[in-house]
């Protein structure tokens, strides 16, 4: 995952967890995974 990515994920997760203390949230996909391109996105799961 880049900086970039590192930083959306924590901004989104705050915001979450503002309104959902008890949220949890985890990111997937290729870009944690490292195999992205410039067309993919940031799969997130919040429960």
């Amino acid at each position: 995952m880049t900086k970039e990515d590192s930083s959306i994920l924590s901004v989104f997760a705050s915001s979450v967890r503002n309104r959902y203390p008890e949220a949890r949230i985890w990111a997937f996909g290729s870009r944690v995974t490292g195999s992205y391109t410039h067309e993919s996105d940031l799969d997130v799961c919040v429960v």
